[in-house]
């Protein structure tokens, strides 16, 4: 009905420019009498939805019949991905994913590639063959193949060779008859590929082209008649399920006909209705149900049926749908059937048939709104996310199909009049909607849909109604009253009554602020207060309850259970049991992990099994309750998050995982699974004690911008069908081009070293995802890592044939069976090659035999001269000579090494590494723009193992001087021959490593830390003893155009400073820490670890440990 849609838009309109006035120039209390006035007439007219109301076809065309009723329009977030610097200036020109699953994003200033990770920029290079042919991208297409073609402003086509990583440049024969005569550049500005394979290139100004499989280009021009072309300047091309390819051009619509030679004019004759003559078509789909989409520069939307379009029938103009006010400038279908069309004011969803849904616009202030700039393409990846390209709006990404997350934030239009959506408190209703405080305003009512469908707005005190600042205790009884507590005191709301009435004072409860509401089911009301638990009858008394001998219990109460047995109460005072009967609280005593704690219970939940679960700065669960006593386990902790909170609002879902709304657990994998924007959590942060389970089974949780709705069912965290490929190769710290389709790597005589980086194609929470690695012919062991250190790094191979191999895991951490390898071959440098080293053999033997000659004959002689007059005094000489000489030898090395270990001392690093450093600081650096030393750097690396005085304490000194002793030998396998192992002192070693890059830093500082923490260590009495060390290092020079700005002295500190933020982050850990950006150096070479230097780029962390708990170590903000 038009003309309903109509009378609500105005509405709507309407009361959202009259409740800014009231605003404006009313007094507050007559503010809310014109906000409940204005509230009944908006319900009058039933005004609600998430987005614009559906543009209708023009009079006169016809619109099939929707008799089952619309379904829901979904509302859509649109999530920025990337910023200005990585997409310069947000200009975005066209969207591919090619056939290995990389996003290519189109620029004016280059082509860029994503990996879910980091973009990766392809521009021209004068004088390389193979790179880009031009900066300015036009268009971008993925044909049937998988194959990426880029359409540039005025140097032509060029395809993406996924094996060299470079393009193939595609041009016409340079023969005046094929190549076009007129001058000047052509940008080519669309693609489309026809069942025969051949791909069609529409020009603005040179023609069509028509690539063949061998890449021989063929023109067409309007000039040549017999071809039928109404214009060489093309815009738009499609071809739909017929094989018929529909040209768009700056003087209409044609087509040519599978089978057929010449292009035919549709909707272009001159004087003809709907004419499109000498109108720009920007854009063509051709649907899935055979009907064609075109839209021209003038702003119209035309559709044609099926039999039309596909020439079964013959033009019908009173059967074309139009739209006279949209444009066409890109389109795609979801696997819904649904249609989602691209224009320059915004984005439009069809359903089957050509009825309009919804319209998508920019709305001021919202910041997962829709851009105000013209959207350029549109891009359905292969985990059906839609990517939106515009034009200065960058890139942004919504889910437009049923997502497992559901963020509701505030809709300006359909909410009015809320200003803001902060929900504080959630009861559920037995129709799957619910009721919701929304702070500063009162209570609301949404339905199932998340519309809101009734509202108790606040009064002012002494005023029929709610009235009070702060509400948070909000609750539905069994039977349907509604429970809301303020500072004012206890409302109830019977079933049917149109306003809750206050039935305490606001002393009710001491004055407490109340924080929950649990209704009883025998008429009593459970409240929780920020200092005590207490409980009102039926009848209206109000009982503190205090635990067994009466002591008062006090803190803030947070949670509450029933059970069969009674209750379990959360409270900051720890965690209680709830004798129900006689009104009494029984404190529990607590340990977690063995060590007995005092909890800060923030929230807590008895699933299915009844197993209890709380948050207590973290997941906990119970492992075994006696009555009085309690063991939890701590799950955060022992997943890395230990002190932080799990997000209070605990619920468990069918398949026994634990909810709230920052964390999922599953404990039939152990995956705890960290929720944020990439599933979908756009309301902001979360409020404790706000969230309740639905009646149709979804969780509902209060934010500060919303509510997020989390069906349970439909999520699943491990699914993962995502491609793994190579994203980049580095040789001796030098990038080299390299395809995801490369058949291998060869390293040429004198290379030394390779580092490839990989990964997993999901562009839906790559950050959750784990590799390992592995390279057959040197170790058959993994090496896993995090998304953050995606790099294989290898050096010091001996010439001969590997094969690197690498996994991902699914978001559950799992790891399958897929695998990704490469071929390595590290061929041998002349020396190194067999007959070589045959000759060298023979020759090495020879010498040493001529040599062994020599000397004989000469103490042969000496002997002879000698012996006679010099004999005895010459033996004695000699004996005494060589005792000195060993003692002395015996004398320095003892005072250069370590008694205990055999490693080198600390006078050793005193007295040597001054002289290293110095080496080091000459060393030029290399000159490709890059800071990395040539030959690599001095690495530092300071370890201290995690708790050894718990080994001297709990098995005595010599445990640990054996402890000391066999980490000497493990320091001596994990580093080479040239490498200065060094006890610093204590439990602590330095280990000067020579030559190192960075890639063979991280790889050395895993090895290290892998040797000591996977196989135990073994004492005297035959126990076995599990240790663990922390690593931080730095490459040394810290600065490579200033190499004398800091002391090997200051490296060192910057290591240790390092090494205690890897204790900080849970140990077991490395951290290393590289200078980005010299420039603006601090004083202090201490003050590169600070953490605003990470956030701003001037130093890069590298760790085992997640990126964000490290820089909290080191002191940034959470």
């Amino acid at each position: 009905m038009p003309g309903v849609a109509v009378l609500a838009c105005s509405v709507t309109g309407l009361a959202t420019f009259l409740h800014r006035r009231a605003a404006l120039l009313l007094d507050p209390g007559a503010r809310r009498c014109w906000r409940a006035a204005l509230l009944s007439a908006l319900l009058c007219c039933g005004v609600a939805g998430a987005a614009e109301p559906d543009p209708q076809p023009e009079a006169g065309a016809s619109t099939p019949a929707d008799a089952a009723g619309p379904p829901e329009i979904p509302r859509l977030l649109f999530e920025r991905i990337g910023d200005d610097q990585q997409l310069r200036d947000g200009v975005i020109t066209g969207l591919a994913q090619d056939g290995d699953g990389f996003l290519w994003i189109g620029t004016t200033e280059g082509l860029v590639r994503h990996d879910g990770y980091r973009f990766k920029a392809y521009r021209h290079a004068q004088d390389v063959a193979d790179s880009l042919p031009a900066n300015r991208i036009e268009h971008l297409f993925s044909d049937r193949e998988g194959r990426l073609w880029v359409g540039t402003y005025g140097d032509g086509v060029a395809r993406h060779d996924p094996h060299s990583d470079g393009f193939i440049r595609l041009l016409p024969p340079a023969d005046r008859v094929s190549r076009p005569r007129l001058p000047g550049p052509a940008p080519a500005r669309a693609f489309a590929q026809t069942p025969d394979g051949a791909v069609w290139v529409g020009t603005s100004g040179l023609g069509l082209w028509r690539v063949a499989a061998d890449d021989a280009v063929r023109v067409i021009n309007a000039e040549d008649e017999w071809t039928g072309l109404p214009d060489d300047r093309i815009s738009a091309l499609e071809v739909d399920a017929q094989g018929n390819l529909w040209v768009g051009s700056w003087v209409g619509l044609a087509v040519l006909r599978a089978g057929s030679e010449r292009f035919e004019r549709v909707l272009s004759e001159p004087g003809e209705q709907d004419s499109l003559h000498n109108v720009v078509v920007r854009g063509i789909h051709a649907a899935s149900d055979g009907a064609l989409w075109v839209g021209s520069q003038d702003g119209r939307l035309i559709r044609l049926p099926p039999d039309i379009a596909s020439g079964e029938q013959p033009m019908d103009h009173s059967r074309l749908m139009r739209w006279p006010r949209m444009g066409l400038n890109s389109a795609l279908e979801t696997a819904d059937g649904r249609l989602w069309l691209a224009h320059g004011r915004g984005l439009e969803l069809f359903e089957a048939g050509g009825v309009h849904r919804a319209s998508y616009r920019h709305r001021r202030g919202e910041p997962y709104g829709l851009t105000d700039l013209g959207i350029r393409d549109l891009l359905l990846d292969r985990s059906g996310w839609l990517w939106v390209g515009s034009f200065g709006g960058g890139l942004l990404r919504t889910f437009p199909g049923e997502s497992a997350i559901l963020s509701r934030r505030l809709d300006p239009d359909g909410d009015a009049p809320l200003e803001r959506l902060s929900i504080s408190s959630i009861a559920a209703e037995p129709d799957g909607g619910l009721w919701a405080v929304v702070d500063g305003y009162g209570v609301i009512r949404m339905d199932r849909r998340l519309l809101i469908r009734d509202r108790i707005p606040l009064v002012q005190a002494g005023e029929p109604g709610l009235a009070g600042l702060l509400q948070y205790g909000l609750a539905r009884d069994a039977e349907g009253g509604l429970w809301v507590a303020t500072e004012l005191g206890l409302y109830h709301r019977p079933p049917g009554a149109a306003l809750p009435q206050r039935i305490t004072d606001p002393d009710f409860i001491e004055g407490k602020l109340v924080r929950r509401v649990w209704p009883g089911a025998r008429g009593e009301v459970w409240i929780g207060t920020g200092d005590g638990l207490f409980v009102r009858s039926a009848e209206g008394a109000v009982q503190r309850l205090a635990s067994a001998d009466g002591a008062r219990v006090g803190g803030a109460v947070n949670s509450l259970r029933f059970d069969e047995s009674g209750a379990w109460a959360g409270l900051s005072s720890g965690l209680f049991r709830v004798d129900v009967e006689r009104r009494q609280l029984h404190p529990v005593s607590t340990e977690v992990d063995g060590r007995s704690r005092q909890l800060d219970v923030l929230g807590l939940v008895v699933d299915a099994r009844g197993q209890l679960w709380i948050d207590a700065g973290g997941l906990l669960r119970m492992d075994n309750f006696d009555g009085s006593h309690a063991r939890f386990e701590s799950i955060s902790r022992r997943h890395g998050f230990e002190g932080v909170a799990f997000g209070a609002n605990l619920l468990d879902d069918a398949q026994g995982r634990i909810w709230s709304q920052r964390f999922m657990y599953d404990p039939g994998g152990d995956r705890l699974y960290p929720l944020g924007p990439r599933e979908g959590a756009l309301a902001g942060a979360g409020w404790f004690r706000s969230y309740a389970r639905l009646a149709d089974g979804r969780f509902a949780f209060g934010m500060n911008q919303g509510l997020l709705v989390i069906d349970s069912e439909r999520f699943d965290e491990a699914s993962l069908d995502a491609p793994l490929a190579f994203t980049g190769l580095r040789v001796d710290g030098v990038e080299r081009a390299f395809g995801p389709r490369s058949a291998g790597l060869v390293l040429a005589p004198g290379e030394s070293g390779f580092a490839v980086e990989f990964a997993a194609l999901d562009y839906t929470a790559p950050q959750l995802l784990r590799y390992r690695y592995r390279l057959l012919g040197n170790a058959e062991d993994w090496i896993e890592v995090g998304a953050d250190a995606r790099v294989a790094a290898f050096g010091g191979l001996l010439p001969g044939a590997y094969r690197l191999q690498v996994q991902a895991s699914d978001r559950a951490g799992r790891f399958g069976d897929a695998l990704l390898e490469l071929p390595v071959d590290v061929q041998p440098e002349p020396w190194q090659r067999p007959w070589v080293l045959a000759a060298l053999a023979v020759l090495a033997a020879l010498l040493v035999e001529a040599m062994v000659r020599l000397r004989r004959r000469r103490l042969q002689r000496l002997r002879e001269r000698l012996e006679a007059e010099v004999q005895l005094r010459t033996a004695e000489l000699e004996r005494l000579s060589a005792q000195l000489e060993q003692r002395s030898r015996e004398a320095e090395e003892a005072s250069l090494t370590d008694a205990l270990t055999g490693l080198r001392n600390r006078r050793f690093a005193e007295q040597e590494l001054p002289k290293e450093a110095a080496l080091y600081q000459r060393r030029p650096y290399a000159q490709n723009g890059s800071l990395v030393r040539q030959g690599g750097s001095l690495v530092f690396l300071l370890l201290d193992l995690d708790h050894f005085k718990r080994v001297n304490d709990d098995f005595g000194h010599a445990a640990g001087d054996a402890v000391l002793r066999q980490l000497a030998a493990r320091l001596r396998e994990a580093c080479r021959g040239s490498d200065h192992l060094i006890r610093w002192g204590g439990e602590e070693f330095l280990i000067a490593a020579r030559d190192t890059d960075r890639a063979a830093a991280v790889g050395l500082a895993e090895r290290i830390r892998a040797r000591i923490a996977d196989l135990p260590f073994a004492l005297a009495d035959g126990q076995q003893l599990a240790v663990t060390a922390s690593i931080g290092f730095v490459a040394y020079p810290l600065l490579a155009r200033a190499p004398l700005a800091a002391s090997w002295e200051d490296a060192v500190a910057l290591a240790d400073r390092l090494l205690m933020a890897g204790k900080r982050a849970g140990r077991n850990a490395w951290v290393g820490l590289f200078v980005e950006r010299e420039s603006g150096a601090p004083e202090r070479s201490l003050d590169w670890a600070d953490p605003a230097r990470v956030e701003c780029g001037d130093v890069r962390i590298e760790s085992n440990l997640p990126l964000a708990r490290v820089v909290e170590a080191l002191g940034l903000r959470p």
